[in-house]
Order: structure tokens, then sequence, then C-alpha cells
């Protein structure tokens, strides 16, 4: 009975805490569908370098994220220890540790950009536009680090509340300002695929300032010793956050870029075969999020939990966390096999593709059950401060069996010995395969290590 209560009062705590977040990633979310919408208006061409300039600068900008996400447990422990007055240092540290990461990642977006787009094959004449969008949008990113600053605060203490609000308003900036940038309204000159770019630098900006704002006229902060003071930088408090952090942003960096080389991986098999995988990795990232937003919860009341010194109820709350990943997740797929036709027709009206991704869709939702899994088993051990082990279990899951195994499967292997028969190409079904398999990997290894850690 005791047990079934605290199921039942973390589960209320966890959707409480996770559905902020939720919203909050849906309105960046649309940050994107309106670029997208607004460039495909403006020309196919244009369409394209947004999309593969918005690529790359999110891998960056994920990867860095990542980064300053080693924030959070940090601040959760305090919080949950009552120790309110040192998150403040805490804080000013990931501050400039924001700043200088993200003029970093603005150098190396501007560095590596061409030689990525290079390699990748990039018609040329999308290219130079896709250039000119990642050399603007790189700007944004010591804004975007900031504001994930505050992001990671306001999650730790249980308050995501002014991220939505923030990012809602943010997203009301951004849309028209890209609109009359893009088109030269109101005396603006026509700026074309770059007032888009202004538009997505001026939305991180905004949203930079409107969480420093919010951070010096919401009485509930001031507690926690936030007075922004003009020393130097804490480079000791910033190296602990980094410790925690660059583990998580190499995770995200494996996480995105397994799914990058499975799209190099099924690209020489044509464009109906890479239409069709296209939409399945589109899915996969309208499913991501509400994991994502739940691990985030799992992370902090983990976090909070084992500041108080309270491990029985961390341990309860990582259970509770896993059980409702499942849930999610079988929910998940019942409801895409149930509408799996519908759902298709809204990416596409071609048959051929629809029915090559139909045909997927039994492997596609397992997928969608093991990757919820593991989204919310690894954010549980951040909140727990296990960053650096999850990382290797990424690489050894996503890059061992998931990219590896999918090149194999996906164009077959012929071998030279007598007592082994040949591995058959299997095209996209065997990326898909092969990916659903390193998610069901990586979820055993993330859970393998929450059970040990949660026991310790």
């Amino acid at each position: 009975m005791r047990k079934r209560s605290n199921l039942l009062r973390h589960s209320a705590e966890l959707l409480q805490l996770s559905g902020p977040i939720l919203l909050a990633h849906v309105t960046l979310l649309c940050s994107g569908i309106a670029d997208a919408a607004m460039a495909g208006n403006y020309g196919t061409q244009a369409l394209a370098a947004v999309g593969i300039g918005s690529s790359l600068w999110g891998t960056v900008f994920a990867s860095f994220f990542g980064i300053i996400q080693g924030l959070s447990p940090i601040i959760g422990r305090k919080f949950g220890a009552d120790e309110t007055s040192q998150i403040g240092a805490w804080v000013r540290a990931s501050t400039w540790l924001a700043v200088v990461l993200g003029a970093a990642g603005a150098v190396i977006l501007a560095l590596v950009a061409q030689p990525i787009f290079r390699f990748a094959r990039v018609p040329e004449e999308v290219l130079s536009a896709a250039l000119d969008y990642v050399s603007i949008v790189a700007m944004a990113l010591p804004a975007a680090l900031l504001m994930r600053v505050f992001y990671a605060l306001t999650s730790a203490i249980k308050r995501p509340k002014p991220i939505v609000w923030i990012n809602a308003c943010a997203l009301l900036v951004k849309v028209p300002l890209s609109f009359v940038l893009m088109h030269g309204l109101a005396g603006a000159p026509a700026l074309g695929l770059a007032g888009c770019a202004y538009g997505t630098v001026a939305m991180f900006v905004f949203m930079a300032l409107m969480s420093g704002v919010w951070l010096l006229v919401d009485p509930c902060y001031r507690q926690l010793g936030l007075r922004f003071r003009p020393a130097g930088a804490d480079w000791r408090r910033a190296c602990r956050v980094l410790a925690l952090g660059v583990p998580i942003g190499i995770s995200y960096l494996l996480e995105i870029g397994s799914l990058t080389v499975m799209a190099f991986i099924i690209a020489r098999l044509g464009a109906l075969t890479t239409a069709a995988h296209q939409i399945l990795a589109s899915l996969t990232g309208l499913m991501f999020m509400s994991p994502m937003a739940l691990g985030v919860g799992a992370q902090t009341l983990i976090a909070n939990a084992i500041g108080r010194g309270d491990r029985a109820a961390a341990r309860d709350i990582a259970g509770t966390t896993i059980c409702l990943s499942i849930v999610w997740g079988l929910a998940a797929a019942a409801s895409l096999l149930g509408a799996a036709s519908l759902v298709l027709r809204a990416y596409t009206s071609d048959l051929e593709v629809t029915e090559m991704a139909l045909s997927l869709m039994p492997i596609f939702v397992l997928y969608v059950v093991f990757d919820a899994i593991q989204i919310v088993a690894a954010s549980a051990l951040r909140g727990y401060e296990q960053t650096l082990v999850p990382s290797l279990v990424y690489l050894v899951s996503l890059w061992g069996v998931g990219v590896l195994g999918g090149h194999v499967l996906t164009h077959g292997i012929a071998l030279t010995v007598d007592w082994a028969p040949a591995i058959p190409a299997l095209g996209l079904q065997g990326v898909w395969l092969a990916g659903t398999a390193s998610l069901f990997t990586c979820a055993l290894g993330l859970g393998y290590l929450l059970e040990v850690r949660s026991r310790s």
C-alpha cells in the first residue's frame, strides 16, 4: 500500500514538473516550424538552406547546452539540502562559462560549416545560402547558452513556468520580426533568408535578457544569493560544472551524430527510401520531447532528494520515472500503430513513400519505447551526478550497435569464411533494426547503472 502511495505521489510530482518543461520545448519546436514555413514560401533553395543550416546549428547548440546542463544536478542538490544561499555562486560561475562556450561555439560553427557541407555534398546553389544562414545564427549561441543557465536553475528549483512564458513571448517576437526582415516591410531592408536568421538571433537575445530581468524582479530568487557582482569568474565551480556537463554534451553529440550518420547510410538507396527515412526520423523528434521533459523532472527530484539526504525517496522517484517512461512509450506505440496511415499522410501524399514507412512501423514503435526508457534513465542518472559512464554506454550502443550494425544490415556483407553465412542487405529496414537494437542496448545498460547507483 505504501509503495502504491509513493508511486502515485511521485508520478503527480513528475508530471507537474515536466508539463511546463514540455510546453517550453514545444514553443522552441514552433520556432523551427515557423522558420521552415517562411523559408519554404521564399523558395525551395531557401528551405533547403534553412534545413541544412539548422541541423548543424542544432547539433552544436545541443552539445554545448549539454555542458551547461551539468549545473542542474548541482543546484538541485543545494536546493534539496536547503543551502540556497550557495546557489548564486554556481549560477555566476556558469554564466561566465556560458559566455566563453558560446563564443567558442560561434567560432567553431564558422570554421566547420563549409568543410562539413562540402563533405555532405550540399549542392552549390544551396551551399552559399546555408553558409550565410549559419554564420548569422552562430551569433545567437552565447545568448542561447545564457538562457540555458536560467533553464537549468529554474528546473532545478522546481519553478520551470518562467521558461514557458519567456519562450512564448520570444516566439511572438521572432516570427513577425523574421517576416519583416525577410520581405523588407515597415521600411526594413529585404534581407531574404538572412532576415530569418537575424530573427532567430533576436529571439535568443530577447530570451537571455528576459531571463535576467526575471531573476531581478521575482522575489523568490532573492534567497538564492544571485546578486551579480563585478568579480572575476569562479573557475573552480566552472570546472565542476564542466566535469559533469562535458559527458552530457558528448552524449547529446553521440546521439544526434548517430542519427545523422544513419541518414548518410541510407542516402545511397535513393530518394524514395531517403524520404521514408526522413519521415520516421522527424517522428522520433516529436516522440523525444515528452520523455525528455519527464527525464528533466526526474533529474530535479532525484537531486533534491539526495540533497536532503533521502536516498530512499530518490530510488522511489527513479523507479517511478522508469515506470512512467514505459507506460508513455507503450501508449505512444499503440497510438502510432492505430493512426499510422493518418500520421504518414500528414507528411506526404506519395503512396510509395507512405507504404515503405508503414512497413517499418512495427520496428519504429519498438524504437520509440526503448528511446523513452533510455532518455529517462540517462536523466535520472544525472540526478545522481553520474554522467561519464552513461556517455560510454551511448558510445558503445549508438555507434557500435547502431551505426556499425546499421551499415552492415543496410548494405549487407559477404563473409570469406565457409562456416558463416553472408549477411543480406536489408535496406531501410536494416538501419531501423540496428537503431532499435542500439536503443534496447542503451536502455538495458543505463537501466542497470541506475539500479546499481540507486542502491548505493
